[in-house]
Parts: C-alpha cells; sequence; structure tokens
C-alpha cells in the first residue's frame, strides 16, 4: 500500500483545510470513524481511520468509483478481498476488511504503517545487511503468495512499506488486480505495473507471472544495493522499452558477486529467471549465508612480513606527518632495532621449530613452552605498538589490536590481552569524544567503530556510537530533504517552462498536464497556480466560445426554418390578397362596363391571363435552371413569384414540392455532415490518445490502429488516419529494426506481423520480414553448426581427459616405485645404523676386556706365578648380515 503525497487536483481552489473537513463530512464508512487523509492516487484515495469496534487504527483506501452493491464487480472484489485476507505472512499487509460505503465507493481496510516506505529508506542510504535482509523478507512473502496462487504484479519500493519496528512489509495485494477486472470491460489488455519495476513481458503487454514478480524484486534490489534506477529515460513508454532492449547494469565493485544472482533475476525472457523464490533464495545463500547477512570475508592469515612493514612504512609515515624531535627520534630508533629483534628471533624460532617438526615428534612440554615464548614476544610488541600510537584499522597486521588477537588464538583467557584490547578501546573512546566536541562525526564514529573492533561490548563506545550515529542520520536526513525540495523546485521549474511553452502554442490540455506533474513536485508552486488558473479560463473561454458557436449554429438554422416558414406565410397571404384586391378590381370594371362591355373584359382577360401564363411559364424555366444549378433556395423564390401570377399552374406546384424536398434533403445531409465531422475530429483525438498510450494494436477494440480504421470508414479518403495508421506501421518497423539489431530474431518478427496487421501491402514491413527470415534461418544453421563443432570438442574434449588419467596413472605408479625405493633405502640407512651402534658396543666390550687383560698382568707382575688351568677362548661371533628386503631391523630410539 503506497501513500503518495496528495495531489492539488484532490483540493479546491478555496482553504485545503477546509477541504479536507467538506471531504471528512461527506465520507462515512459504517464502524469506523475517519480521522484524515494520508494520500490520493489516480485511482484511489487513502485515508487513517479507527476501527469503532475493536478500537485499533487502520488505512482504508477508498476507490474513486461509484457502484451499485448487487453490482458484479462489487462482488467479485469482496471475493478477491476475503481470499487476500488469507495471506497471513510476517511480511505481508494484514487485510481486516473489504466493503462498500455510504456514498457507493468500494473500500479496503487494511494494517495502518508507520515506518515509512523503502522508497525513503533508498533515499536516505541503505547498508548492504539491510538490503539484504529487506530482500530476503520480501522473497518470503512473495514466494507464500505464489504458493496460494496470487501474483503481485506491482512490486516496487512504495509499495514496501515498514512497520514501526522496521519490519519489512509488502503492500497493495490485489487491488491492481481487482482495478484491472474492472477496466477489462473496455480496456482489455492494458498494461499492469509501474514502468521503472515492470518486466519485459508486462512491458508488451502479456500477462504477469511469478517471473514477472522475481524481475521487479531484481529491480529493488539493484535500486537498494547501487542507490539508483535500474533504467532511467524521459518518458515512461522509453522506461519500458529499456526493460525489454538494454543490456543489465553492473553492480558497484564492492558487490560484483552478486551479479550472478541479479542477471538470472533480471533475464529478458522469462523462462532464463528463476523459477521460483525458493530458487532466489538458495542462490542468494550460498553466497551471503543467511545467518549473518553480511558481505564474504577473504580470511587473513598471520605473516611474519607484516613486523617488517611495520618498522619502515609505518615510521617514515611518522616523520613525514610531523616535525623532528631529536629525543624522540632515538626513541622510535631504539625501538626499531628492539622490533628487528625481535622479528629475527621470532622468524628464526619459526624455522627451527619447522625443522624440528619435520624430523621429530615434539612433546607436550615443548610445545607449551614454545607457545608460552611467542605470547611473551607478541606482548612484548603490542606493548610497543600501542606506545606508538598503532592501536588498530592502521594497516592489515601490524598495529597492537591484531597482536593482541593473536595473543587470543594461542590462549584466549589471556588476561595481559584482553586488558590491552580493554585499553585500546579506551584510548578510542577518548578520541572520539574529542573528534566529537570538534563536531567531527564521520570521524568520531571511525574512532568508535575501531575501538569496537577492539572491545564490541564497550559501553561508552556503544553510547557514543549511538549518539553519533543519531546525529549523522539527522544530518543526512536534513540533507536529504534539502537536496528533495531543491530537486522537486527544479522539476517544478522545468514543468512550468513546458507548460508555457505549450500555452503559447495554444496546446492547452498538454499544458495543463505539464503544470499538474509541476504541482507534484511543488505543490504551492506559485507560477504554476497561477499559470493553470489562466489555463483553465483559457479552456473555459474555449468551452463557452464553441458552446456559443454551437447554439449560434442552432439559432441559424431556427431562424431560417421559421423565416421560410413565415416568407411562406406571407407569400400566401399576399397572393391571397392581391387575388381578393384583383377580384375586387374585376367586379368593379365588371358592374363599370356593365352588359355591353362584358364581350370585350372578357376578351382582355383571355389576354391578361395568356400574358401571366408566358410570365408564370418564364418563372418555371427559371426555377429550373436554378436548381439546376443547385441553387434551392433562388429556386423557390422564383417558383413561388411564378405560382403568384398562375396559382393554379400545375408545373410550377410540382416543381415547389420537388425544390422544397431536395432543400429539406440538403439541410439535413448538412447537419449529417457537420456530425460526421464532429465524429471524425473526436475519433482522431481518442487515436493519438491511444498513440501516446502505447496502445497502438491493442487492446481489442480500444487502440489506435481500430479508431483510426473508423475514421476511414465514415471519411476513406481522410490523410490524418491513413497518416496514423502509417505511423503505426513504421513505429513497428523501427522496433522490429531494433530488436534484430540486438540479436531477438523472434521479437522483430512479431512486431513485423503488428505493422502488417495495420497496413498488410508496407513495402518496408514485407521487405524486412523477407531479410529477418533468412538471417533467422542462418542463425538457426549457425547454431546448428556451433552444436556440431560443441560435440566435435566435447569428443575431443573426453578423450584428452582420458589420456590424463592414464598419464596421472602411470605417474601414481611412478611415484609408487618411488616410494617403495626409498622405503627400501631408509631400511638399509637404519641397518647400518644398527650395525654402527652395535660395533661401537664391540668396541667398547673389547677396550674393557683389553684393560681388564692389562690389570691382570700388573697383578700377575706383583704376585708369585702359580699354575693356572688352561683358559678357553670364547667362540667367534657370527657375522651379521643385512636385513633382506622382507625382514625388518627392530629399533630400539630414534637416531
Amino acid at each position: 500500500m503506497s501513500f503518495q503525497p496528495p495531489s492539488l487536483d484532490d483540493f479546491s481552489e478555496a482553504n485545503e483545510s477546509g477541504e479536507r473537513l467538506r471531504r471528512q463530512q461527506f465520507l462515512q464508512i459504517p464502524g469506523y470513524k475517519i480521522h484524515h487523509k494520508i494520500g490520493s492516487g489516480g485511482m484511489a484515495t487513502v485515508y487513517r481511520a479507527s476501527q469503532r469496534s475493536l478500537d485499533r487504527d487502520v488505512a482504508i483506501k477508498v476507490l474513486k468509483w461509484e457502484f451499485d452493491d448487487d453490482d458484479q464487480l462489487v462482488q467479485r472484489f469482496k471475493k478477491e478481498g476475503r481470499i487476500l485476507a488469507q495471506l497471513l505472512h510476517t511480511n505481508i499487509v494484514t487485510i481486516y476488511d473489504v466493503g462498500i460505503s455510504e456514498d457507493k465507493k468500494l473500500f479496503i481496510s487494511i494494517e495502518y504503517l508507520t515506518g515509512g516506505t523503502l522508497a525513503d529508506r533508498i533515499n536516505l542510504g541503505l547498508s548492504f545487511d539491510s538490503a539484504i535482509q529487506i530482500a530476503r523478507a520480501i522473497a518470503n512473502a512473495l514466494g507464500y503468495a505464489h504458493e496460494r496462487g496470487i501474483v503481485h504484479r506491482d512490486i516496487k519500493p512504495s509499495n514496501i512499506m515498514f512497520r514501526h519496528d522496521g519490519t519489512p512489509v509488502l503492500t497493495d495485494f490485489g487491488v491492481a488486480r481487482v482495478l484491472e477486472s474492472k477496466t477489462a470491460y473496455t480496456m482489455e489488455g492494458l498494461t499492469v505495473g509501474s514502468p521503472g519495476y515492470m518486466s519485459p513481458e508486462q512491458a508488451m503487454g502479456e500477462s504477469a507471472t511469478i517471473q514477472s514478480d522475481l524481475y521487479s524484486l531484481g529491480v529493488v534490489i539493484y535500486e537498494m544495493l547501487a542507490g539508483q534506477r535500474l533504467y532511467q529515460a524521459e518518458n515512461p513508454i522509453s522506461v519500458a522499452m529499456k526493460h525489454v532492449n538494454d543490456p543489465i547494469p553492473k553492480l558497484p565493485k564492492q558487490y560484483a558477486y552478486l551479479q550472478s544472482v541479479l542477471n538470472k533475476l533480471l533475464a529478458k525472457k522469462s523462462a532464463d529467471r528463476y523459477r521460483n523464490t525458493h530458487e532466489f533464495l538458495e542462490a542468494l545463500d550460498a553466497i551471503v549465508p543467511s545467518d549473518t547477512g553480511t558481505q564474504p570475508k577473504t580470511p587473513r592469515d598471520f605473516e611474519n612480513l607484516g613486523f617488517l612493514e611495520f618498522t619502515t612504512g609505518k615510521f617514515r609515515s611518522l616523520f613525514k606527518n610531523q616535525r623532528i624531535r631529536w629525543p624522540m627520534v632515538v626513541v622510535i630508533i631504539s625501538i626499531i632495532i628492539l622490533l628487528i629483534a625481535i622479528f629475527y628471533v621470532v622468524s628464526r624460532k619459526f624455522v627451527d621449530q619447522s625443522e624440528i617438526a619435520e624430523s621429530a615428534i615434539p612433546v607436550d612440554s615443548t610445545e607449551q613452552a614454545r607457545r608460552n615464548q611467542q605470547i611473551a614476544t607478541l606482548l612484548k610488541l603490542a606493548d610497543a605498538q600501542r606506545k606508538i600510537g598503532l592501536l588498530a584499522g592502521d594497516s592489515k597486521e601490524d598495529n597492537a589490536e591484531a597482536t593482541y588477537r593473536q595473543i587470543l588464538i594461542f590462549d584466549p583467557e589471556n588476561a595481559q590481552a584482553l586488558a590491552g584490547l580493554e585499553a585500546i578501546a579506551d584510548e578510542y573512546a577518548r578520541r572520539a569524544r574529542r573528534q566529537l566536541s570538534a563536531n567531527a562525526l564521520p570521524e568520531s564514529l571511525q574512532r568508535i567503530e575501531l575501538g569496537l573492533a577492539a572491545s564490541s561490548q564497550h559501553r561508552e563506545l556503544l553510547r557514543l556510537r549511538q549518539n553519533v550515529e543519531g546525529q549523522m542520520t539527522a544530518i543526512r536526513l536534513q540533507k536529504a530533504q534539502e537536496e528533495e525540495r531543491r530537486r522537486s523546485q527544479l522539476q517544478a521549474e522545468q514543468f512550468l517552462e513546458q507548460a508555457r511553452s505549450s500555452f503559447q502554442e495554444g496546446l492547452l490540455e498538454l499544458s495543463l498536464v505539464h503544470i499538474e506533474q509541476g504541482l507534484l513536485a511543488v505543490p504551492e508552486q506559485p507560477d504554476l497556480l497561477a499559470l493553470r488558473e489562466q489555463v483553465r479560463a483559457r479552456l473555459a473561454e474555449q468551452q463557452r466560445q464553441a458552446e456559443a458557436e454551437r447554439r449560434q449554429r442552432e439559432e441559424e438554422a431556427r431562424r431560417q426554418a421559421a423565416e421560410a416558414e413565415r416568407y411562406q406565410a406571407a407569400e400566401a397571404e399576399r397572393q391571397q390578397a392581391e387575388a381578393e384586391q384583383r377580384q375586387r378590381e374585376e367586379e368593379a370594371r365588371r358592374q363599370a362596363a356593365e352588359a355591353g362591355r362584358q364581350k370585350t373584359e372578357q376578351a382582355r382577360q383571355q389576354v391578361e391571363v395568356a400574358k401571366r401564363g408566358q410570365e408564370a411559364d418564364q418563372y418555371l424555366a427559371r426555377a429550373v435552371e436554378l436548381r439546376r444549378q443547385g441553387d434551392q433556395a433562388a429556386s423557390m423564390q422564383t417558383i413561388e413569384k411564378g405560382l403568384a401570377l398562375v396559382p393554379d399552374h400545375k408545373e410550377l406546384k410540382r416543381l415547389r414540392q420537388e425544390v422544397s424536398a431536395e432543400i429539406a434533403a440538403q439541410q439535413r445531409q448538412r447537419a449529417e455532415r457537420e456530425q460526421r465531422e464532429r465524429e471524425i475530429a473526436s475519433l482522431l483525438e481518442q487515436a493519438d490518445m491511444h498513440v501516446k498510450a502505447w496502445r497502438l494494436t491493442t487492446p481489442t477494440g480500444n487502440n489506435a490502429q481500430e479508431t483510426y480504421q473508423q475514421v476511414l470508414k465514415l471519411d476513406a479518403s481522410n490523410a490524418q488516419a491513413r497518416a496514423g495508421l502509417e505511423r503505426i506501421a513504421e513505429g513497428y518497423l523501427q522496433l522490429a529494426q531494433k530488436r534484430r539489431a540486438a540479436g531477438a530474431l523472434q521479437d522483430s518478427l512479431t512486431f513485423i506481423e503488428k505493422g502488417l496487421e495495420v497496413i498488410s501491402n508496407h513495402a518496408d514491413l514485407l521487405r524486412l520480414r523477407e531479410e529477418v527470415r533468412v538471417e533467422e534461418s542462418a542463425v538457426q544453421q549457425r547454431q546448428e553448426q556451433q552444436r556440431r563443432e560443441q560435440q566435435r570438442l566435447e569428443q575431443r574434449r573426453q578423450e584428452q581427459q582420458q589420456q590424463e588419467q592414464e598419464r596421472q596413472e602411470q605417474q601414481r605408479q611412478l611415484e609408487q616405485q618411488q616410494r617403495q625405493e626409498q622405503r627400501r633405502l631408509d631400511r638399509q640407512r637404519r641397518w647400518e645404523q644398527q650395525q654402527e651402534g652395535q660395533r661401537l658396543l664391540e668396541q667398547r666390550r673389547l677396550e674393557q676386556q683389553r684393560q681388564e687383560q692389562l690389570r691382570k698382568l700388573e697383578q700377575q707382575r706383583k704376585e708369585p706365578p702359580r699354575q693356572e688351568p688352561p683358559r678357553k677362548e670364547p667362540p667367534p661371533e657370527p657375522k651379521s648380515q643385512p636385513p633382506s628386503e622382507s625382514a625388518r631391523p627392530r629399533v630400539f630410539g630414534t637416531f
């Protein structure tokens, strides 16, 4: 449920607050108390209200059309409302009630959300974690709805709102669907959705599917990460065509690892997208784990080279940024020498320990001693780093925090390391307070983050971060509001310029459209309001002039008819008066002439009658000629003059009836011609509106092609209608050429066929169709050749893979033989070592025997000789042989 700013069309020119009060007085919905209006759009108005029975705040969306309660649409609206009310999901807006108000308007009562829209948060800036969390929540909501057969069809940031606790909520479920059902009776096939977020198939007028919702979700995700729209253009039609034709933009470099997921979401063909939201979430979780929601991090191993970098680059920066103080230089040089010595000792110990590990199995006591020695060395290094100010974040590893972290890897409970981290956090808290006092909020927040990296639960730093983030948020919000006001003012000025230009050119309706668009940006812009009054006054004047001209034409027609009737009546009276006068004169002459002159009078009367007959015949001939020339009015006057002479003239009477019928027929034809011209003008205006709305050939019964054809039925030679059909065909020709250039030959053929439905013998379309068909055939042949080439390459790859496996098997056998030879040599070496030990033992025994013999000889020299029994020599020891390959010598110890 997107709540847009109220349009100025919803208010009269009187006081705004008075208008709201009058609206509230007229709007009555049983069971609800209306508080005020939240927003308004082209189809509905949204109010904040209270439900009396449950005493809870709700939002009520009221459609602008009026219906009867037994209307079929009302029943359908209520039925779909009940279905949507069953969507019980954390991230879907709750629907409470649907119905019809006392003034015959449909309404829907939903959950009142106070956390704003996603569009607002995008303008203020979203973190990566927030964007991913929102994307997951909306995907889960869509999946829940899709499983129940409901497609949203209008996913966009303004339709994603938040509760007071920050939970994202998907709104506007079902309403667009019901509205489409209503308009389907007169505008079947009208595109549903917002041009900036609709899928390519929606832009082409096709029905929305699950993949359409996924495409729109991908557009929203791109906008959250990139901070800007996926496609931008001057008008909605151009934006929609960019969704159909343009390539997918790249994400910022820090989010490039998500590009593959986004590419599949935004695939031009729905079949190439994810089948459902579950597939999308699995792909997202494979890159960004759902338990953290953070960006993937690359592990960094501890390298001894960091010590050397510490002793060089960091101190060079100190000498560059500070004035030289010789006592401090001496201290720094001493620390450098100490650190180089520590680095050498630690490096040598690491090398010696690695060599010992390769030659013998270490005992636990040796390992513990080595670890303690490393910890002591690292503690000295960390203390030295703290003294010179290398606390944290100055480089990858050469800082006190990283050193303390390395100590905690060896000993997680080391008190000195934990105290050192706490001291680092205290120092950063002091620096952050100093920066905060200087109103340097970004620098203060940077110190806070560095301190929290050392001690994440440091209370002072947490309190400072909350304070600093609050101030920075307020500043960003103020800047965003100022930027929004500046942008809105610029848009209003641009629309004002366009409106003035259209006003000067006499395009009053277009000028009024520009004015309303400008007032949407800046509702109280005085120049726009003044110009709107001028345009409305000019439109009203034109309407009054047109109405006056229409009434004048009708009055003139009535006047002419009345004048004709009066003329006929007057002429009849004149003829009757003349006849009476002639009769009286004749009677007088007859009486005066008496009987003697009767014959003479009769002769004179006969001559007079003959003369009048001749004059009447002359009038008849003149009337026939005027009728032949098409001047029926003059012909009628001539006929009346002839009948005045001879009232009983049969030919004149007959001719008068015929001319009267022709005059009546001409009047009817003129009226029909004027009606047809008005109808043609209305149809041409409708056709122009269809073209502007891109309803060229669809929907059936309500498109530009059929409207132009209706004009041609009324006027087969109408140049404007023929030019309109030619423009439609040319438009499809351009679309087909663009799709052909983009490589979408099937789409190009579709546009060509639509253009040929408009003008079947269009030469360029027929020529392009033949070229595209030939090109499509060539593409199919190339695809077949590529498929065969891929098969050949795959077969070759399999052969190479088999050869590689055979080579690896031979290598493995060779290595196995080398290992066996090495084992034999090892056994030979151990045997030789054993023989050498036995030889040394034998030498020691022989030496002892020799010493014993010498001692005995010495005693014999001192003592008198005595007879001794002969002594047996010990048998010679058997000569040892080297062990065979199968015999394994017993080794007691390690040599």
